[in-house]
């Protein structure tokens, strides 16, 4: 009888642990950085940065990133600045956001910026302001999903024109819309 052989041996699993954060471009205030919401005055460039992490010791497998960013009222055209080679913009005003990478490796991001150009006549039916929120997702071949979300706020001119003509005769000496002047 020959003696039984043993070996112990130890197998490690590296996992992947991807994330996406999103944020919407620095806009009027004064801290000069990206927020989940930001404020613009229109006309303006507005966009977001989305950023996939894989924050895992494994490689992240068939990364697919979607988004159906905010339609403007003006109808204008998303683009992706700069371009990312896996993403691409479809659709009505470009407003759908595919991105598929074959791999993400531990450690890496991908980092892609869109943006669009929001115009005084996506201002015409708003009352003061418009809010763009939006979210975007990630999934993996072998690690589940993440979304996150950020909201743009455009404020909106909102004039008042008074038209009054200068004081007439009457008592009161203040202007109105309509004096009697003799002359």
């Amino acid at each position: 009888n020959a003696d039984p052989d043993t070996d112990t041996g130890k197998i490690a699993v590296l996992c992947a642990n991807i994330d996406i954060d999103k944020l919407a471009d620095d806009g009027v205030d004064a801290d000069s950085v990206r927020s989940d919401s930001e404020t613009f005055n229109a006309p303006a460039t507005i966009g977001f940065q989305i950023t996939v992490t894989n924050n895992g010791s494994g490689t992240a497998t068939n990364v697919v990133v979607d988004d159906t960013l905010p339609a403007l009222p003006s109808g204008a055209d998303w683009s992706i600045v700069p371009p990312v080679a896996g993403c691409a913009l479809s659709g009505t005003d470009n407003r759908e956001l595919d991105c598929t990478f074959a791999s993400l490796a531990p450690g890496a991001s991908v980092v892609i910026h869109v943006q669009a150009d929001a115009v005084f006549a996506d201002c015409n039916n708003a009352n003061n302001t418009i809010s763009l929120p939006n979210t975007a997702s990630v999934t993996t071949g072998n690690n589940g999903s993440d979304n996150d979300s950020a909201t743009i706020v455009l404020n909106c001119a909102d004039i008042d024109i008074d038209k009054l003509a200068d004081d007439g005769i009457d008592v009161d000496s203040d202007r109105s819309d309509s004096e009697t002047v003799n002359g």
